[in-house]
């Protein structure tokens, strides 16, 4: 068996340990997560972050990360917490092309596997009482899009990684990356050296 890659993840709030996480299923990649802030929340954006989620895009492949997305913070819990919850989203139309293009992306989110339906003003009125259904002309509802809990996914997260003994540095700030013949060899932070075959940049 050959050397296993190391991998130096920077920033760890939800999309840093998420990345950590998803790399530590390969036994043949070692990682390194490494925050300035102190750990579980860093004070990054996912300390405060709404966490809404919308699935529909006309990328299919950016609708396929959203819908993983949701499929993945739907197992996390911690403390009795859930990571995920599925209220659902309502785009509102008000003016003739905005139905136009709520036409056209219920049918992007058909074709994509994500359930959606048009609904008209009365319905967006009774799932969302302080709309004024009066300017509005239909809206599109996809129920399983909802919110992200950050800082519940987060501690969800580290407690997976320290059961895989993957090394979590909180309080530790990045001071220099050392490339050598077009190549990274590690990173100098404020806890040591680290040595790495890649980095994966996920502050902020």
């Amino acid at each position: 068996m050959g050397r296993r890659k190391s991998v130096v993840v920077v920033g760890a709030g939800i999309v840093g340990c998420a990345v950590a996480e998803e790399l530590t299923r390969d036994p043949a990649i070692g990682v390194t997560l490494v925050d300035k802030g102190s750990l579980p929340c860093a004070g990054g954006s996912s300390s405060h972050a709404p966490g809404l989620v919308f699935q529909t895009n006309p990328s299919r492949a950016l609708s396929q990360f959203a819908k993983y997305s949701v499929r993945r913070y739907h197992e996390l819990s911690h403390g009795g917490a859930d990571g995920f919850s599925p209220v659902g989203s309502i785009e509102v139309a008000t003016t003739p092309d905005r139905l136009a293009d709520i036409h056209r992306r219920h049918g992007f989110a058909t074709a994509w596997g994500i359930p959606s339906r048009v609904i008209d003003s009365d319905e967006v009125v009774r799932r969302f009482p302080i709309v004024d259904g009066s300017a509005v002309l239909a809206g599109l509802y996809v129920p399983s899009d909802g919110l992200a809990h950050p800082t519940v996914a987060i501690a969800a997260l580290l407690e997976v990684l320290a059961s895989r003994d993957v090394p979590v540095l909180g309080s530790t700030e990045v001071t220099g990356v050392d490339v050598h013949e077009g190549r990274l060899r590690g990173l100098s932070t404020t806890a040591g050296d680290i040595g790495a075959d890649a980095m994966i940049l996920c502050a902020g």
